[in-house]
This record gives structure tokens, C-alpha cells and sequence, in this order.
């Protein structure tokens, strides 16, 4: 008993009835500012930028500068030259194209993290709602249990039960404590991933959700086929592939250009020892007789073909997801509207069996039992609602729906005017 209420007590300590209670669009809003991960793709984000700007920038030249002294003590002579990479000024096109196009694919997967994000939160706000309702339900069972062991003791120390009857009543408040506890770590443990994911994992005891979870929605018509087809539109990494496979493509044509990479133009001045000067230009450049850049050419096409492979990899993953989402989904639903018929007629049966006990045709354990299968059907209901919801949200991160999305705070460059 003692663990019983150090339980209760540990679990109300994180419970305040003084804590705020957020809609699903405010806990997305919130964590739009505050989501450490939704930090930490921005960061990669803004490292891209950097190498795009990067891209921008022209090479430095070389300045060259000698000065010998001659033994016999004359003047020294003197060289000078200045020179640039003819090469960087041709690839320079090419080397920001590149950048764009990653820097695009980086915030696109920094999107699709946010699209992940979300369906987490959803997933965590709409656990939080089923192990509510459904905690309340769980503790009117234990009410129950407590008033049926309490009163086959005390019919048994009245010798009206036998010994066996007793033990059952007593077995059966065990194994209801043991739910309830159950239970109520699942929600702890489902508040604390909703905190957490808001940014604010120690402060669980100020955040609370909305009474639901809520109603199903209209049955939508839209089939898997459509569904997936939105999807490669929408998905966010399915875009970033197509831009990582181009920018690939691009580095892997300027490979003739970079055989030539160090070439170099400059302009030279001389002075002699007897004071008479020279000046003029000079060119240097490599000659790729035996480095073609074969390897890096060989490199860059096998990584074009694993970014290929991985996008083959990814639409099947996206039709697995969505298939998957849409049969819990169906599921779901199938168990709701049967639960929604259940527990109106479990509440007539209820209401009926009051009307028996009180003409003494059933007994209380009976009464109770009918009072514990309504919780039951009230619970279940709860429990299949937010199954319902949560492979909701997990059709919405398939597709790449999001409203997290849309707050990052970058554009793609390919898409200004």
C-alpha cells in the first residue's frame, strides 16, 4: 500500500492542475521556436548558405616576389609576378550552380525534418489524450475492484462466500492497480515526449492538452495510387534527391574543365643585375597526360547511381508508409464506430440492470460488472481514437503535409524571382 501512494504521489507531482492546456495548433506553433532539433537544421541550413557564398567568390592571386645579391656586391636582381587561375573564373558558373542546388537540398531535408517533427508532436499530443481518458476510466475499474474485494470480504467473514470467491475479488484489485500503474506511466511517459519535444522537457508539469482525443473525420474517397502520387510531389527528400542527383551531374561535367585546374595567367617584371629590366606575361598550365580525373569522374557517377537507388528506395518506402497508414486507418475507424454503438447500448444495459437490482433480481457483483463493462467500452474507445489519430498523422508526414514546414525561416533560392 505504501507503493501504492508513492505511485500517486510521484505521478500528481508531474500532474498540476494548474498547468496549461494547449490546442495541437498551439503546441506546433510553440515548437516552431523552441524545437531543439528545428535549431539544429536551421544551423545546417545557415552552414550551406555560408558555402554558397563561398561559391561566389573569386580565387586570390598569387604575388611573387625574389631578390638576389650577387657575390661580387653589385646590384641584386630582382623578379617580380603576379598570377590568377584562368580556371576558376570558366568553373565559377558551375561551382554556384552546385552550391545552389545543395544548399536547396539541405534546407529541403531541414523541411522534411519538420514534417518528422510534427508527427511526432501530433503522435505524443494525441497519446497524451488517449491515456487520459482512458487513466479515468482505468481508475473507475479500480473503484470497482476495491468495492467488490471490500465486499466479498465482507460476505466471506460472514460465511455467505466461500474461500475461493474472496481470493478472485482480491486477485482481480491486484491486477487492476497493476493497469492503473501501467497506465499511468504510459502517459508520464508520453507527456514527457510531448514536453521534450516542445523544448521544454523539465517543465512537464505546465503543459496539459485538450479533453479528446477528438471525432473521426469524413471518410476521405482518395485511394493509395492518388495518395502516393501527391506524396512525390509534396515529400520534401524526394525533392532533395532530384537536386543532390543534379548537382552531381553538374560537378561531374566540370571535371574536364578542373583537368586544366592551376592554369595559370599572370604578369612577370625583371630586373637584371646591370640595371636593365624585362617584363612580359607568363602562362602556366598542367598537362593532364596521366591525371584525368578519371577517379573523381568514376566517383561521381557511382554516387549519382546510389542517390538514383536511394530514390527508387524512397518511393517504395513512401508506398509501404502510405498503404500502411490508410489499413490502420481503416482499421481504426472499423473499431470506432463499433465501440460508438457499443457504449450507448452498454449505458441502456447499465440503466436496466440498476431497474433488476433494485426489484433483487441481479446482485451487486453483477451491478458492478455491468458498471466495469462501460468503462471498458468508454476506455477502448478512447484507446482506438487516437490509434485512429495517430495513424492519421503518420499519412501526413507520407505525404509530406506539414504546417511546421512552412515556418522555417529560409527560401529556395531556385524559386526566387
Amino acid at each position: 500500500m505504501k507503493l501504492q501512494f508513492l505511485v500517486a504521489f510521484i505521478f500528481l507531482c508531474f500532474v498540476s492542475v494548474q498547468a496549461e492546456t494547449l490546442s495541437l495548433k498551439e503546441v506546433l506553433e510553440r515548437a516552431a521556436e523552441a524545437n531543439p532539433s528545428l535549431r539544429k537544421v536551421y544551423a545546417q541550413v545557415k552552414a550551406a548558405d555560408a558555402d554558397l557564398h563561398q561559391a561566389y567568390l573569386l580565387q586570390n592571386p598569387d604575388l611573387e616576389a625574389r631578390v638576389l645579391w650577387p657575390r661580387g656586391g653589385s646590384a641584386p636582381l630582382q623578379e617580380y609576378g603576379i598570377s590568377y587561375n584562368i580556371i576558376d573564373l570558366f568553373q565559377r558558373g558551375a561551382r554556384i550552380d552546385i552550391n545552389k542546388k545543395r544548399r536547396d537540398a539541405t534546407l529541403l531535408q531541414a523541411m522534411r525534418r519538420a514534417v518528422e517533427i510534427e508527427k511526432d508532436l501530433k503522435t505524443a499530443y494525441y497519446t497524451v489524450q488517449g491515456h487520459s481518458q482512458g487513466l479515468q476510466e482505468q481508475k473507475v475499474l479500480l473503484e470497482i475492484a476495491e468495492i467488490d474485494a471490500e465486499l466479498a470480504d465482507r460476505q466471506y467473514k460472514a460465511g455467505n462466500i466461500p474461500a475461493i470467491e474472496m481470493a478472485e475479488k482480491k486477485a482481480a484489485l491486484l491486477q487492476m492497480r497493476t493497469l492503473v500503474y501501467n497506465r499511468q506511466l504510459a502517459l508520464f511517459e508520453a507527456r514527457q515526449e510531448l514536453s521534450k519535444l516542445l523544448g521544454r522537457a523539465s517543465e512537464i508539469s505546465q503543459i496539459a492538452v485538450e479533453e479528446g482525443p477528438p471525432e473521426l473525420p469524413p471518410e476521405s474517397q482518395k485511394t493509395g495510387p492518388t495518395l502516393f502520387a501527391e506524396a512525390l510531389l509534396q515529400r520534401h527528400d524526394f525533392q532533395s534527391l532530384d537536386l543532390e542527383i543534379a548537382a552531381l551531374r553538374t560537378d561531374r561535367f566540370r571535371q574536364n574543365v578542373l583537368m586544366f585546374d592551376e592554369t595559370r595567367l599572370g604578369f612577370d617584371y625583371e630586373r637584371e643585375t646591370d640595371g636593365q629590366s624585362l617584363q612580359g606575361l607568363s602562362l602556366s598550365m598542367p598537362l593532364p597526360i596521366f591525371d584525368q580525373r578519371q577517379a573523381v569522374k568514376e566517383r561521381l557517377d557511382a554516387l549519382v547511381e546510389e542517390q538514383q537507388a536511394g530514390r527508387a528506395e524512397l518511393s517504395q518506402d513512401i508506398a509501404a508508409e502510405i498503404n500502411m497508414s490508410l489499413v490502420r486507418m481503416a482499421n481504426a475507424r472499423l473499431r470506432v464506430e463499433q465501440l460508438e454503438e457499443l457504449v450507448p447500448l452498454r449505458q441502456e444495459i447499465l440503466k436496466l440492470s440498476r431497474q433488476q437490482y433494485n426489484a433483487m433480481l441481479i446482485g451487486a457483483y453483477q451491478l458492478l460488472d455491468f458498471r466495469g463493462q462501460g468503462s471498458v467500452a468508454l476506455m477502448t474507445l478512447a484507446d482506438a481514437k487516437a490509434d485512429y489519430w495517430r495513424a492519421h498523422a503518420e499519412l501526413e508526414e507520407a505525404l509530406g503535409k506539414s504546417i511546421l514546414a512552412g515556418t522555417v525561416p529560409f527560401e529556395i533560392i531556385g524559386e526566387k524571382k
